[in-house]
């Protein structure tokens, strides 16, 4: 998951895994920001923190170097990947329902508010960074 990322199938395959996941998952958050990427991110360092991508070719001086946001274990990081036109149409929801198959914790992303209510994306998963993590990535892809 951290190649080029030009394929299609690549979003539903994260957004798959994502929702499988139970717990943050570094790899997760490296398959995230790599959505895209012409020149994917890689790590740089074994304690998944660091990472590099070869702008300019392996090794060489000048390729950017920063550390990886959290997305599957903050809620800050998570909501940066919210599309910038619902910064005001975030719901987040702790549903106390350990039972629930779909997931304890709720995130809806809603459309501006020219935009209808049908395009909301709700989704349900193992932690709150997670559901907002997923939401946010399904209504980018529907926008």
């Amino acid at each position: 998951m951290t190649g080029h990322t030009d394929d299609t199938s690549v979003l539903p395959a994260l957004i798959e895994r994502l929702e499988k996941a139970t717990e943050p998952d570094r790899e997760l958050d490296l398959a995230i920001v790599n959505i895209g990427a012409k020149h994917p991110w890689r790590w740089l360092d074994v304690t998944a923190e660091t990472i590099t991508r070869d702008e300019y070719g392996p090794g060489a001086v000048g390729n950017p170097v920063c550390s990886l946001e959290h997305f599957t274990a903050s809620i800050d990081d998570a909501l940066m990947l919210a599309p910038k036109d619902s910064a005001i149409g975030i719901a987040i929801y702790l549903e106390d329902n350990p039972d629930n198959e779909l997931g304890r914790y709720r995130a809806t992303i809603m459309p501006p508010l020219t935009m209808q209510a049908a395009t909301d994306v709700t989704v349900y998963a193992a932690s709150l960074p997670l559901a907002i993590c997923i939401a946010a990535l399904k209504a980018g892809a529907t926008r």
